[in-house]
């Protein structure tokens, strides 16, 4: 089971203190062939359970492996549980670690896969530029004050685009029902955008419980039921509400329609005729290339629609009907979401 995992290599040292000190975390894989090896490293962090989500982790992480690839770097998995589930004591290992890190002229790159682990480095923002050896970069933040690389993606834009292009041409859709919880700018953009539509659409919110004992693919699941009784399209806020909304969609050939959100979800159902888009395995692997080879990049990236690296992609089967209305709205929705982002 090991060697399909990954190929991680990082000093034997370092290996034995990741593995006794971790308490939440794991690393998954050591290659003991590499012992010696004083190749520039990549550690990407990630939460349980997050990797095979097919979309936000998994664009990530593919991002990494192409990188590392491409650039003849070491590569190292880290499970790490997200903040919210995670004391600082548990997460000291890796602080700890990285800041120890003597590989001589070697470097590491931290890759932390979302801004949930914020409250981690603030909470130790003393330990992260202390080595200069070690390099964060912490995706999915806005968060400027920390003394880490951060990049951001808006869906701000594509969300308002997505909205004017269902009032304009897909008059069957009277009702929307927002999955889930996710990022703001998706929701304010959405709704900005039924706003400023020519008719009335209701948007209703609905709320998945949390915690260990939900799943949120299975809750969004046993929702879909009573969506599909009252609504005629759903937008999931994350990549697990999508799971649960996108089962039910396969399973009821004439059900609600669903927006895909984060990557392309047109294979994964019929019934997906627009996804909001992120460039998340083009971003990560560019800004770790320019890292290997040493190049000078912004501290702080924000992609958005403009950028195109977020976007909103029509699927086929739709393209006679949305297309048009797609391209008539990209730039009224490229200048309210600098207006946003500005703020």
């Amino acid at each position: 089971m090991l060697e399909t995992l990954c190929r991680l290599c990082v000093l034997a040292a370092v290996a034995m203190l990741l593995v006794g000190c971790t308490k939440d975390g794991e690393t998954l894989w050591i290659d003991d062939a590499a012992v010696e090896d004083d190749r520039d490293a990549v550690v990407f962090v990630y939460g349980e359970n997050q990797l095979g989500d097919i979309t936000y982790n998994d664009e990530i992480y593919s991002g990494v492996v192409a990188a590392t690839k491409r650039h003849d770097l070491l590569l190292t998995l880290e499970r790490l549980d997200s903040a919210e589930n995670l004391s600082l004591g548990d997460a000291m290992d890796i602080f700890l670690w990285v800041q120890n890190l003597e590989l001589d002229d070697s470097r590491t790159l931290i890759v932390w896969c979302n801004d949930s682990y914020e409250p981690l480095l603030r909470e130790r923002e003393d330990l992260l530029t202390e080595n200069p050896k070690v390099t964060h970069l912490l995706v999915e933040s806005r968060d400027a004050s920390l003394p880490v690389n951060t990049m951001y993606f808006s869906l701000y834009g594509a969300a308002y685009q997505a909205a004017m292009t269902v009032n304009d041409a897909m008059g069957d859709v009277e009702s929307v029902a927002l999955v889930g919880d996710g990022p703001k700018d998706a929701v304010l953009g959405f709704l900005q955008g039924v706003s400023d539509g020519t008719r009335a659409i209701n948007v209703t919110h609905f709320a998945l419980p949390k915690g260990e004992d939900y799943i949120l693919a299975d809750s969004a699941y046993r929702l879909a039921y009573q969506i599909d009784n009252g609504y005629q399209m759903a937008m999931p806020m994350n990549a697990d509400v999508a799971q649960g909304l996108l089962r039910y969609n396969r399973e009821y050939a004439v059900s609600f329609y669903t927006l895909g959100i984060n990557t392309d979800m047109r294979p994964y159902s019929s019934r997906i005729p627009l996804s909001m888009t992120k460039s998340l395995a083009t971003a990560v692997e560019e800004w770790i290339g320019n890292w290997a080879e040493g190049r000078e990049q912004d501290k702080h990236i924000v992609y958005d629609l403009e950028s195109g690296y977020c976007g909103l992609t029509v699927s086929e089967d739709y393209k006679s009907l949305l297309s048009n209305m797609v391209e008539q709205h990209r730039s009224a929705a490229i200048t309210k979401e600098k207006a946003y982002l500005a703020q």
